[in-house]
């Protein structure tokens, strides 16, 4: 597009250039002050070089390590969450976590297949023993569709568990 020609072919030098490096620096100090994060730029706090302060950032919290971490991370949330019922960890955080470690994943090329995190799914609502909810499991695993939509699979079992608690589907949502 045009605005990503200009940015792609924007002087990375010049007066403008200099104040818009200097207003990044401030905008990331501001923010890093007093954070782990600080350590990693503040060698360019005297010339407030706000490109190669986000650079560093970059190299660092982007970098093999924190990548590995990251994904190891996600795989240890994965195994970790499990959904038993409402009153012991609500369905909606359940989901909502179990898709951000999918995401985790995914940022870091190491996404699941659609088939897989259904597969986790349905694993991780194993240990309820609600027979609304193993049912909408079964249901959830003998369609072709669910089967490999993890959106759907996740939407059809939400909507069992608004279903069968639904006064604690509104304490939970009044909270957020």
């Amino acid at each position: 597009t045009n605005a990503e020609k200009l940015v792609l072919n924007a002087p990375l030098q010049g007066d403008v250039f200099q104040r818009d490096t200097q207003a990044v620096f401030r905008i990331l100090k501001s923010v890093m002050v007093g954070m782990d994060a600080w350590e990693w730029i503040k060698q360019y706090d005297k010339k407030q070089d706000g490109q190669l302060a986000f650079e560093a950032l970059r190299k660092h919290y982007d970098g093999p390590g924190e990548v590995d971490r990251r994904i190891a991370l996600a795989k240890q949330q994965i195994r970790d969450l499990f959904y038993k019922s409402e009153q012991a960890f609500p369905f909606e955080k359940f989901i909502t976590k179990l898709n951000g470690a999918f995401q985790v994943l995914a940022e870091c090329k190491e996404g699941l297949t659609e088939k897989a995190k259904v597969d986790e799914l349905l694993s991780s609502v194993q240990q309820c023993t609600n027979p609304s909810i193993i049912a909408a499991a079964t249901t959830v695993m003998m369609s072709d569709v669910m089967r490999n939509d993890f959106i759907a699979a996740a939407n059809k079992m939400t909507e069992v568990v608004a279903k069968v608690f639904p006064s604690l589907q509104l304490n939970h949502y009044s909270r957020v």
